[in-house]
């Protein structure tokens, strides 16, 4: 899986080169919250919009390769948990309501079971 991520300077293609039954999904701007998910094969091809929060998931475990190419030479990357778990704990309570389960104690702890990303 490559996890959840943007890329504030780039409109990405992604294309399948070999294998297939990649699953992608993005989600849309601000106030368009439907998931869009497409499922690729071999030369088929997906368009995440700059800044859109995207990731690709290759679910069969059968070898894939993809090819990304980008708008612009500098397309930049910001995963997304990661990057959100990064913030000042007090700032990550507010915006996920303070769940019961997570709270100043343990976001540390849970940060680190955020998987890293391949690519």
């Amino acid at each position: 899986m490559n996890t959840p991520h943007t890329h504030p300077r780039a409109t990405e293609f992604l294309t399948i080169a070999q294998g297939g039954n990649v699953k992608t999904r993005f989600i849309q701007e601000e106030g368009e919250n439907t998931e869009l998910a497409t499922m690729l094969n071999q030369y088929e091809g997906a368009i995440f919009p700059m800044g859109s929060i995207h990731y690709e998931f290759n679910d069969s475990c059968e070898p894939a390769v993809f090819i990304a190419t980008f708008s612009d030479e500098d397309p930049g990357l910001s995963r997304t948990a990661q990057n959100f778990f990064g913030l000042n704990p007090d700032v990550v309570d507010a915006d996920l309501t303070f769940p019961s389960f997570l709270d100043q104690t343990n976001i540390a702890q849970f940060e680190k079971t955020i998987p890293p990303a391949f690519a």
